[in-house]
């Protein structure tokens, strides 16, 4: 999932968020090596949430074809005006791709 200092970001992130946090205490709180063992689709909106934290837009949709005015079976992702070079067959493979961008764009910025 995620490399290098976006690695060390995204768990320092967690920790404090889910860790830490008095807010959501009442919760049950998975460590770091349970989260990362759940599929993808499950931690997509953690993901989500710590982009937002670093002011990162990420979104995965299906992708709308201006010529027809409809959308296709085809999906794409964007992270911060960042989008997929190409289209996706799945939601997955989108949020995949669109995690890696998002790994990337961190490891650039720090």
């Amino acid at each position: 999932m995620f490399t290098g200092l976006a690695k060390e970001k995204f768990e320092e992130w967690y920790i404090s968020m889910y860790h830490e946090n008095r807010i959501i205490k009442k919760i049950e709180v998975l460590s770091l090596s349970k989260f990362y063992k759940l599929p993808i689709e499950f931690q997509w909106g953690i993901i989500e949430d710590f982009a937002d934290s670093l002011g990162y837009e990420i979104s995965v949709g299906r992708y709308f074809d201006l010529d027809l005015g409809t959308h296709d079976n085809r999906w794409d992702f964007d992270v911060d005006g960042h989008d997929s070079n190409e289209l996706l067959k799945t939601r997955q493979e989108a949020r995949t791709e669109a995690i890696k961008k998002l790994n990337e764009l961190i490891n650039e910025r720090i």
